[in-house]
């Protein structure tokens, strides 16, 4: 399976507005909100690389939140890769 680097995940989180809100815990689960503090995601970005699997799951989050399309957030990523 293809992975993609944490640090592009993150990059495209803060462009859609959103940032880190507190210290991830055991899980490796980094609690990130958007500016107004309104939506929250919580993306698994304990290792340097993400799965695809959840680059794609966490673009149908923030769809569901009304962020953003996930193939805008999928694009987003792979630019930046």
């Amino acid at each position: 399976m293809r992975e993609i680097p944490t640090k592009a995940v993150k990059t495209a989180l803060g462009r859609w507005g959103f940032r880190k809100s507190a210290k991830g815990d055991a899980s490796g689960h980094e609690p990130w909100e958007s500016a107004d503090g309104t939506k929250r995601v919580r993306p698994c970005l304990r290792r340097k690389m993400v799965n695809l699997a959840e680059v794609f799951a966490l673009a149908r989050q923030l769809e569901s939140l009304g962020i953003c399309g996930r193939r805008e957030f999928i694009a987003e990523v792979k630019e930046l890769v």
